[in-house]
């Protein structure tokens, strides 16, 4: 929601088409709540097979798909792969942790994903209601703004998840 303005108050219009990107590759960093500690969790009991499995399908997946849409969508078919490789290393990801604490993938949601919506549809509505009065130009109090938006919203969606997950909340206390 930020990428427009944010990509227009860095560097200015001239790589507005940019900004299409940046949202991709924003997405990248969703699963990361799940893929981070997984991966520790994965090479902690050294399952070798699992990490190189993972590694060359992720490998073939992004440069065949980059051999087979560059050429019709151009650069933005590398944020469109690179999403797919990072989701695809969070389904799995997300199915080892679910193995290894022996929950079933609706518990998972329950317990991990559902306390979540809250603050997101919160931090969505935030952006999308400042969305038409942020700067769209060149400059550096224009880029601050832009990211002080992001903080700020940030900010209030992090608040309202301490208080709606009792897992984040014991964590904190």
């Amino acid at each position: 929601l930020l990428s427009k303005p944010f990509v227009l108050t860095w560097v200015g219009s001239n790589f507005a088409d940019s900004a299409k990107v940046v949202t991709l590759l924003s997405l990248c960093s969703i699963l990361q709540f799940i893929s981070l500690p997984s991966g520790y969790l994965v090479m902690g009991f050294r399952k070798i097979r699992l990490i190189y499995m993972l590694s060359y399908l992720k490998l073939i997946t992004y440069w065949l798909g980059i051999a087979l849409l560059f050429p019709h969508i151009g650069y933005i078919a590398f944020g469109y792969l690179e999403l797919t490789c990072f989701t695809l290393n969070g389904v799995v990801y997300t199915w080892f942790v679910c193995k290894f604490l022996k929950i079933n993938l609706v518990l998972f949601f329950r317990i991990v994903i559902l306390p979540a919506v809250l603050p997101i549809v919160t931090l969505i509505l935030i952006l999308l209601s400042l969305r038409n009065y942020l700067p769209l130009e060149k400059g550096k109090l224009n880029l601050l703004t832009v990211a002080g938006a992001g903080v700020v919203a940030t900010g209030v969606a992090m608040i309202i998840y301490y208080f709606t997950s009792k897992s984040f909340k014991s964590y904190t206390s």
